[in-house]
């Protein structure tokens, strides 16, 4: 599952201080690009704050980014607004975007 961390904190847990995470769940990908694309593009569209979970910090795997997912003007595929797709890792041009 995707999220964005909206931010870090620390509790005690069992006499034990662990670090935490709140976290805004994206959706599940667009089934029709995932698909067509042999399951390698995720268009996502953000939890706009409904869809909050803390979790253990540590259950965080990658740091990704969420790229707005705009086609170019004429393109057959369908736009979808408010989207985001996901690059694994990306390079510091796609970083300056944000």
């Amino acid at each position: 599952r995707l999220g964005e961390v909206q931010f870090y904190f620390r509790a005690e847990t069992d006499e034990e201080v662990q670090a935490f995470a709140l976290i805004d769940r994206y959706s599940d990908p667009d089934p029709e690009f995932y698909e067509d694309s042999y399951r390698t593009l995720w268009s996502c569209q953000p939890g706009g704050g409904v869809h909050l979970s803390v979790i253990p910090a540590k259950w965080i795997l990658a740091v990704v980014a969420l790229v707005p997912h705009d086609l170019a003007p004429g393109a057959s595929l369908r736009f979808l607004p408010g989207r985001y797709f996901l690059v694994e890792q990306p390079r510091q041009d796609v970083i300056r975007m944000g």
